[in-house]
């Protein structure tokens, strides 16, 4: 009852949607109530016992049909997503040395996960990127304009506290920043 009372009451769409992993925790119940209602209702219906595999193949196929679009799907919709900007973008994460650590927005965490310190920002107004990046001992600062949080202080106020925290602009293209920490070695 937690879990199904946490995605129902959430306000979040995406808690309430079975195409995401939040409702994870429901799904050995729905699989048990499943199986005994499907058990019920065979046992109640006579005229089923002759059809059970085929009834069940039903269920089955209508069941992975109604999971959700195919990973191929996916596939080819990040295809679609292919810009000289995202290049730019992962070009300038791998430049970033696998040594250092990294903050930067939830979006780019999987362009960055080949690193042993990586962090992300928090979605709130408390603590600042100049704050995080402070207090995780962040190397380098990427951040966009595209992915801001939006309750946190806005881009040009950030970017001047981390300029102040003693970060420099190591790159800069249309709201896309790379700040490093002064002193560092290229």
């Amino acid at each position: 009852l937690p879990v199904f009372f946490q995605n129902i009451l959430s306000e979040n769409p995406t808690m309430r949607s079975f195409g995401f992993h939040y409702t994870i925790g429901l799904s050995a119940f729905l699989f048990t109530a499943a199986f005994l209602g499907f058990e019920r209702l065979a046992a109640r219906l006579k005229w089923s016992h002759s059809g059970k595999r085929r009834a069940a193949g039903v269920i089955l196929v209508a069941g992975i049909l109604a999971s959700g679009p195919s990973e191929y799907y996916r596939v080819w919709e990040i295809q679609g997503h292919l810009s000289p900007r995202r290049d730019l973008i992962r070009s300038r994460l791998g430049a970033i040395p696998p040594e250092a650590s990294v903050l930067t927005h939830n979006n780019f965490v999987p362009q960055a996960g080949n690193r042993r310190q990586i962090q992300q920002f928090s979605y709130l107004a408390a603590p600042s990127k100049a704050e995080s990046a402070l207090l995780f001992g962040a190397d380098y600062v990427v951040m966009a304009r595209e992915f801001w949080e939006p309750q946190s202080d806005p881009l040009e106020k950030s970017l001047s506290d981390l300029l102040d925290a003693g970060y420099q602009i190591d790159f800069e293209a249309d709201g896309f920043y790379v700040l490093k920490k002064t002193g560092l070695n290229p």
